[in-house]
């Protein structure tokens, strides 16, 4: 099984669109056997940010758009890799 990797761009961060990652994500619930497939399994990833000092949890933008996705998909850690 492959582990999906959800890629976020700066600019889908700065402009806080979250149309493309929610779709990623609500796709991993389209049934019960592709939730359960998907446990645990999810990568997500924020590109374009490899020039900065601060950590992304120190990045208000980031933050924000973390808590958009998380107001939208409340559920999205339970298929988040630990």
């Amino acid at each position: 099984m492959y582990s999906p990797v959800i890629v976020i761009s700066k600019s889908e961060v700065d402009s806080q669109d979250t149309s493309s990652v929610f779709e990623a994500l609500r796709a991993l619930i389209a049934s019960p056997d592709a939730a359960n497939q998907h446990f645990e399994s999810v990568d997500i990833a924020f590109h374009g940010y490899n020039e900065t000092s601060e950590e992304l949890f120190e990045i208000q933008e980031v933050r924000e758009f973390v808590y958009a996705l998380d107001e939208q998909f409340p559920y999205w850690l339970f298929f988040m890799d630990k």
